[in-house]
């Protein structure tokens, strides 16, 4: 990977604000934002700006979902950032409410980080169904990196292995196991969950060969071959790669 060329790319998403966009006509946005840093931090990229650190301030906590309070957090952490609403939004977040699989994963990873006991045993007093029949993979990873992080018991080889199926022949991760076209932010999951699990796919190399694919001219990566490179899609690539290396 061209660091330089990566590089280029998350600064050309720089918006005058500070705060970084999915497109560069586009909007500043907290995801993208977070995106963008992570890129730079899992590169090793220096990177310090005054006035995205005031962008990442400035955010609405008004109707915040859970994965907007995980990134937040974590940005915190990463910088070294006070917010000082952040915390007292985090602890009356009704985390007993929390229902769906991708809110379940945000919790799970924002209880982590934050290392609230409290938060932890909200989560841990949920009922979690985990079914290998399960036909979508972000649900199936969802909930298996929940379920880990939460350190309820489950039958992970069972999972891994289902998780592996959903594998296509073109390295890449589909949201089926039914041939569907792989993505790249599918394909982060599953390996994220196989990470966890302490697992990696079937085959890592096809796997190195598929994100390799997403990669466009400009130094970004997209969903797919030639579709259009994104933040989120770049982040992705990067964390695949390191998690496979």
């Amino acid at each position: 990977m061209k660091k330089d060329e990566t590089y280029s790319f998350v600064l050309s998403r720089k918006q005058s604000d500070g705060g970084f966009s999915f497109a560069e006509m586009t909007p500043s946005t907290l995801e993208d934002t977070y995106y963008a840093l992570q890129i730079m931090q899992e590169l090793q990229l220096p990177y310090k700006n005054e006035k995205t650190i005031q962008f990442i301030l400035s955010v609405n906590r008004k109707s915040l979902m859970i994965k907007h309070l995980f990134q937040l957090a974590h940005l915190s952490e990463t910088l070294h950032l006070k917010i000082s609403w952040l915390n007292e939004a985090i602890r009356h977040y009704p985390f007993e409410q929390v229902a769906d699989s991708q809110s379940l994963y945000y919790a799970a990873k924002l209880a982590r980080i934050s290392n609230d006991n409290k938060i932890i045993e909200a989560l841990r007093m949920k009922r979690i169904e985990l079914s290998l029949n399960e036909h979508l993979l972000s649900e199936l990873c969802s909930k298996a990196i929940a379920l880990k992080i939460l350190n309820k018991k489950f039958n992970e080889t069972k999972v891994s292995d289902t998780i592996k199926r959903f594998q296509g022949c073109d390295g890449g991760f589909s949201f089926t196991e039914k041939g569907a076209p792989s993505f790249i932010e599918e394909t982060y999951l599953a390996i994220e969950a196989l990470s966890e699990l302490h697992q990696k796919p079937n085959n890592s190399k096809a796997c190195k060969s598929f994100v390799a694919m997403c990669k466009a001219n400009t130094g970004g990566y997209g969903r797919q071959i030639t579709t259009v490179p994104t933040l989120e899609g770049t982040y992705c690539a990067i964390a695949i790669l390191k998690m496979l290396a």
